[in-house]
């Protein structure tokens, strides 16, 4: 189960980095349009909105599984060992709790896109619901990369230390 979620959060973030990639094309294509015919690439705006969306929450469940999120860690620190990791594992739980609750709203807020038929409106008429079932898609792997922290933070609790590759990246 550890290496399908993995190879989700994989697979994502090549579908996000794709998408930057069409943003960058489109992009180009566009300026290119507008400097040799003086009008821009019809659509191009509307559709690089939408590739937006899912640049951004397409890659949580990678940023989750490289522990590569922000985080603030000067309460925790300042508390001893075991009872920070108690609180960072109860951080956890609400975070899990809250992104269930974000995957449902955003859920049916994708499926009632895809039911009407919703588009942006534009030059061009791009529907809407692929950007909106990429939001709860997203925070889908990013729950479940997060449920694979849950024993290496109880683990934690109990012996009061995370193993070396467990903990978050450090930026200087």
């Amino acid at each position: 189960m550890i290496r399908i979620i993995s190879r989700l959060s994989d697979i994502l973030a090549v579908c996000a980095a794709t998408c930057v990639l069409l943003m960058m094309l489109l992009t180009s294509i566009d300026i290119a349009m507008r400097w040799l015919t003086g009008g821009s690439l019809a659509g191009a705006h509307e559709i690089t909105e939408s590739l937006m969306v899912a640049v951004v929450y397409l890659g949580l469940a990678y940023t989750q599984k490289k522990r590569e999120h922000v985080s603030l860690s000067l309460l925790t620190d300042a508390l001893p060992v075991r009872w920070g990791m108690t609180l960072r594992l109860a951080g956890q739980f609400i975070i899990i709790a809250l992104v269930g609750w974000i995957i449902w709203r955003t859920g049916l807020a994708a499926l009632r896109s895809f039911t009407i038929n919703e588009v942006r409106f534009g030059l061009l008429q791009i529907p809407m619901w692929p950007a909106r079932a990429a939001i709860p898609i997203g925070f889908i792997a990013f729950l479940l990369q997060s449920l694979l922290d849950i024993p290496e933070r109880l683990w934690a609790v109990k012996t009061g230390h995370l193993r070396a590759d467990f903990s978050p990246k450090v930026v200087s």
